[in-house]
Parts: structure tokens; sequence; C-alpha cells
């Protein structure tokens, strides 16, 4: 084994799941010769691969096995339990690793982009050239103390750069980064996440062991998979930061899908943190001294060897070759090797499922355009795989997660499978399935709204940018000393060739007193005072109410001065006109509008 051998083990070690690209850069090696020399510690047994399987270009991700570990501690004269555990390479870290493998793939691409054209993002202003050492690792975590209380902060991966003269004068400068991966945040409770881990870092910077530092803190980039998910970071934080009356982190965000290709991370539509603002991430970092780092960004393993350790069972591997596990009843018992098994198009269905509960088999199709038939045969496949399960509602059958499709999410979000669900340890459901069921017919015309939206969208050759329920549309704000909140049953963009409209629908079932009604649109008109919408740098959304029938739509109007006075754009109409002729037709009511006039003011919302 030669020098190029034992560098790519220890790499790998600190390192898991590398392609022959990432450590061709990480070693400075051509990237053939880095295959060659896999190929033979493949065959030697020191080094295994595995190969996520729905991808457009599919790539070999490498890996230490047992021998491999052993081997390497043995050089190091350290414990192989140890040393394994301390970098992830153990049985554990890797499952973990290859649960998480989309946001994996996203942050090494992003990582390798950042490093790769550091050296001329990086130069001196009079053009020299530096000489840079870099170091990153996965899943940084810390521990702090904050008012009596220990509490830890995460970023899924951080990069530090350290950037010195050709010449050697002086230590140089370090550049840090914090990296957060949104692997598919898109449940109901989900913008707690962003919340909590948003907090912890202000928290973090505002602790007593950072007051020498404070300035210092590293700067924060988020990876989000859609344009949406930008606006849903950034709300969170402006939240969070109002909360704690804290000015904001230092960061930006960028929406990247995990099948893009890049060259250069440098050079990607990032946008602030704190604001709607274009940003150059190069412009964010600040050069610290090396004291001024978070701890345990460098993570070391000082363990000697143990008598007898060497032979204990550190890595199982074999995890593409490893059959998939099966439970009594004859479905799979593990979510760890999911995400190297399911397509892109299964995961898109599974994260749909997640996002909106209680789908039916038609409204899936319409969401994700695919065929009735494909759809069907899609669900089914998932359904005798053990992923989804139907539920047998007042409005037919629907798909909801089943125990396993929960524990994928739950270990793809790197989060406590208790986040995601309610119930027993035998009986788990996904959190909010219950309210829905029990509200099923509310539910259900929200969900052909939105399915037929996009059919009608995709016939008139526009689309719908995205939409989202439930309390992702929820705005809370602070004003006069109060908290205020704004909680639409939907909203959506809709994008035509030449413009994009927001909206807000409101699904009226004729339950709700007179009282709740005014009171509702009340909010509305606060909310339009309060240009709170403003902050969000976008335009007002127009507001479209869906009633049962004419004697409701006519009793909304009377209550809807409020909506008219603040100056919000509303329309109505009922559930009747909305089946027979769609949401885009001109069916659409002013509150304005007389009984006299109702026949002739009806209008298509989108003019």
């Amino acid at each position: 084994m030669d020098r190029s051998d034992e560098q790519m083990l220890g790499w790998l070690l600190r390192h898991p799941l590398q392609r022959d690209t990432d450590l061709a850069l990480a070693l400075g090696i051509h990237p053939t010769t880095v295959y060659r020399h896999l190929v033979r510690l493949e065959q030697a047994g020191v080094v295994e691969h595995v190969t996520p399987s729905g991808k457009t270009h599919r790539q070999r991700w490498y890996y230490l096995t047992n021998a491999g570990v052993q081997d390497v501690a043995a050089k190091q004269g350290a414990s192989p339990v140890a040393l394994a555990r301390t970098f992830g390479a153990d049985e554990s870290g890797l499952l973990r690793l290859l649960a998480r493998m989309p946001v994996v793939e996203l942050l090494q691409q992003v990582i390798t982009g950042l490093v790769a054209h550091a050296p001329s993002i990086l130069a001196y202003p009079n053009g020299e050239r530096p000489q840079l050492t870099w170091h990153w690792q996965r899943d940084w975590r810390h521990s702090f103390a904050s008012k009596g209380r220990t509490l830890h902060c995460r970023a899924d991966a951080v990069l530090v750069v350290q950037r010195a003269l050709q010449r050697g004068d002086g230590p140089g400068d370090y550049y840090a980064l914090l990296l957060l991966a949104d692997s598919g945040l898109t449940g109901q409770n989900d913008h707690q996440i962003m919340q909590q881990r948003l907090e912890r870092l202000l928290r973090y910077r505002e602790s007593a062991e950072r007051t020498t530092h404070f300035q210092a803190m590293p700067t924060i980039a988020v990876l989000v998979p859609h344009l949406h998910q930008q606006e849903r970071w950034r709300h969170a934080g402006q939240e969070v930061c109002t909360t704690l009356r804290l000015d904001p982190l230092r960061g930006a965000v960028v929406a990247l899908s995990p099948s893009q290709r890049l060259d250069s991370a440098w050079v990607l539509p990032w946008k602030g943190l704190e604001s709607d603002a274009p940003c150059r991430l190069q412009d964010l970092l600040l050069p610290t001294a090396l004291e001024a780092l978070p701890p345990d960004f460098f993570p070391t393993m000082a363990d000697s060897a143990i008598p007898g350790e060497r032979t204990r069972l550190v890595i199982k591997g074999g995890y593409a070759r490893r059959p998939k596990q099966v439970g009594a009843k004859g479905k799979q018992s593990a979510p760890h090797l999911l995400s190297l098994h399911l397509s892109e198009r299964q995961q898109a269905l599974l994260h749909l499922v997640y996002a909106a509960p209680l789908l039916s088999t038609v409204e899936i199709a319409a969401l994700c355009a695919l065929a009735p038939a494909t759809a069907t045969r899609q669900l089914y496949d998932l359904h005798r795989d053990g992923y989804l399960e139907r539920q047998q509602t007042k409005r037919g059958c629907c798909w909801r997660l089943s125990c396993l499709g929960l524990r994928w999410m739950a270990a793809l979000l790197d989060v406590s499978i208790q986040h995601l669900t309610q119930g027993t340890k035998d009986a788990l459901i996904q959190r909010g399935v219950p309210l829905l069921e029990r509200t099923i017919q509310h539910t259900a015309g929200i969900y052909g709204f939105l399915a037929h939206l996009h059919c009608d969208a995709r016939a008139q050759g526009h689309q719908v940018a995205w939409w989202e329920t439930g309390s992702w549309g929820e705005r809370r704000y602070h004003e006069h000393g109060a908290w205020h909140s704004l909680r639409p049953d939907a909203a959506f963009a809709y994008r035509t060739g030449s413009a994009q409209i927001l909206a807000w629908l409101e699904w009226d079932e004729g339950t709700m007193t007179g009282g709740a009604l005014a009171a509702k649109f009340r909010a509305y008109a606060q909310y339009l005072h309060s240009r709170e919408w403003a902050k969000e740098m976008r335009p007002l959304p127009l507001l479209l109410i869906v009633t049962p029938e004419p004697g409701q739509e006519r009793r909304l109007q009377g209550l809807s001065g409020p909506l008219v006075a603040a100056g919000l754009r509303a329309f109505l109409t009922t559930a009747t006109r909305l089946a027979d002729q769609g949401p885009i037709a001109p069916i659409w009511l002013p509150p304005s509008a007389t009984p006299s006039e109702a026949a002739a003011s009806r209008q298509s919302w989108i003019e």
C-alpha cells in the first residue's frame, strides 16, 4: 500500500462517502489516478461503494470497510471503535448518512464548488493569489450555556478556509462557514425546526463564550430545494429575531436542486438571509483568528489502541448488496437504506403525501402532473412496499405515510420520530392527520381546488409556482405591543407568461357564525394596515373565497366591508360554480357588486 492509498484511507475515515472527484480535489491527484487506486483498494477489501438509484448522473460514493478502519487505526495506534465513532465512519454513522443521501450529495457539491474556486475568489485586493488550506466536516454540533440552560446548536456541515500569503508571512486569516441543508422541511410542523435551528445559532452568538468573539460568528449558508423555501427560511429568521429582539444572523440562502450539476458555488444566486436582496457569499465572509472559531470544528482522536479491540466489528458494510430487511408482516423494517433504493419520483410522491396528508389518487396525479394510471401504479408500489397506507374517510380512500414511511422521513430530515408522529409506538400516525380527518370535507375542498387549479394551469400553458396549506400560510407579527396572526386556508403563486399572481384561499363550509367570519375578515384588514406583507418584498396577494351556496355568498359580501376598506382585492364564488367551470373561469364576484349586478360582474381573478 503506497502513500496515496494511505492518504485516501485517511480521508475516507474523516469524511465517509466521497466520490473519486472529491478525493482528487482533496489530495491533489488526477481523478483517473484516484479511480485506479480505489479499484485496487476495493479488491483488497478495505473500501466499498454505494450507488444511489434514480439519479440522472449515477456516481459511486466510497467508504471504508471494517478492515479499512482497522488498518488506519493500527497505523495511528488508536482505537478503531473510538476512531470511527469520532468521525462518523462506524456502522451507525454510515447508516445515518445513507438515510440522508440527498443531503450528503447536495452538501458535497456545494463544498467542492466552494473549495475548487476559493483561490480566485479569496485573492488579495492586489490580485496576488493566496496559499489556501481548508478543512470541512459534516454534522457539527456544539453545547453551550445560555441564561442558565444548556442548549445545543448544529449545522449540517462546516467549512474553514485559511488564507495566507505565498511567502508565508504570519498565520493568515480564517474564513468559516456554517452550512444548513433543507432536505424537505414541508410538513405542517416543520417551520418549528427552521425556527429552532436559527434560534439556537442566535443564542449561541449571544452566549457568554462568544462575548470576546461576538463579531466573528461564522457566516450561515442555507441550502434549500426550491425558491419558495427561500422565503420560508427568511420568514422564520425574521420571526425568531423579532421574538428574541436580536439582530439577524449574517448569512445567505440559495435554492439548489440535489440533481443540479454545478461548477462554482460562489456564483449561485445567493440571497440575504435577513432580506430578499441578492448578495455574494464572499462579501459575507469575515476574516477571523483561529481562536475565534467555534470549538469542535477540528475533531481529534487521541485514544490509544485497546488490546484485543482490533478484531471487534466496527462496520458491517455491504450496503449496496445488503438485502431489504423484512419484518413479521412482510414489510421492510429498516428505513436507513431506503434513500438508496427509492427512485426520485417515488421520493417526490412521499414528500407530497408528507406535506399534504389525506390526498386522493386523483389529486396526487393532478399535483404531480402524472397520468391517473401512472399515479395509481406508483402509489400501489409504495403501498405494497409499506411506505404508504390507505385511509378510508367520508370522501373515500386517501393516502398517508405508514410507520415505515414516517421513519424514513424522520431519518431523511434528521429529526426525532416524535416530531412527526403522535400515538403509541405500535400505531404511529403523522401528527395532524386526525384533525384533518375530522374536518375532511374542508380538507377535501382545499385539496380539490388546488388539484383543479394545477390541471387548468397546464391547459392554459401556465404554472402554479408553489402552494401551501395549514400552518405554512400563517403570518405572526408584532404590532403595538401585541402579537397578531393571520392564517388563510391555503396560499399559492400562479404564474402566467408575463406575471405572477399571489393569492390566499378561504374555503367556507358554512359552519362558522357571522361573528367568527367578521373577525376573520378584520384579521385580514389589520394585516394589510400593519404593512407586514410589504416586508416579504412581494406584491399583496388577492383573496379568493369559496362558499357552499349562493345565500352564503351574499352573506359574506355583506361582511366583507373591512376588506374593501383596507384595499384588499377579494373575489367570491360558490363550490358548484367552481366544480362546473374551474378555478380560473369567470365565476368570481367582487364583494362590492350588488345583487342586480352579480351576473354581469363575475370575472376571472387572473384578469
